[in-house]
């Protein structure tokens, strides 16, 4: 199609590039001198161009090549929300080019933190009991002197510490701290 047209450019320019210079001879015969001076001179000659369109297709073929290759890779896990731009388009330094939705990230910190905390208290629960052993033993096992109403231990207790089987003090502390922490 192209070729047509490149061909019929080439007609149309020779037709009036040979038709101006058959003219200008028929003139210079027919007139006297002055008048093909007078005609020498440039004149205004207008053309009127019109668009038309031209059915066909071209179909190129090639490859494009990157001058700059980018990888990019996540620092943290999460479902991509949002990626900025377009295949080809440039970023300025410090654009956000990619938005992660980090709500089951943060549910899973949560869990953790939760977690952490749980050995926290527990680890303190430990050691509660633990110094509970160290300044009183065995003072569950003897919490009801053999088999007596617990009414019965405002008048033991004082005994037991008295003797150093026992700290009524440090039995009352990891209790109500059993019982808080649990």
């Amino acid at each position: 199609m192209n070729k047509i047209l490149v061909s019929s450019a080439l007609a149309l320019g020779a037709s009036v590039g040979g038709f101006s210079l058959i003219s200008s001879q028929v003139v210079a015969e027919d007139q006297p001198q002055a008048a093909v001076e007078a005609q020498a001179q440039p004149a205004h000659d207008f053309i009127t161009v019109k668009s038309s369109s031209i059915t066909g297709n071209v179909v190129l073929g090639g490859s494009v090549q990157p001058a700059k290759t980018v990888n990019m890779s996540a620092q943290m896990p999460g479902d991509v929300m949002f990626i900025a731009g377009e295949e080809g388009d440039s970023f300025q330094e410090g654009e956000q080019l990619v938005a992660l939705d980090t709500a089951a990230l943060l549910a899973k910190r949560r869990q953790a933190v939760t977690q952490y905390n749980s050995a926290v208290a527990g680890y303190r629960n430990a050691m509660v009991q633990y110094n509970r052993e160290v300044q009183s033993p065995n003072s569950q096992a003897n919490s009801m002197m053999g088999g007596a109403p617990s009414m019965f231990s405002m008048f033991s207790d004082p005994f037991r510490d008295f003797t150093g089987e026992g700290d009524t003090g440090v039995e009352r502390q990891s209790n109500l701290y059993q019982y808080n922490v649990g």
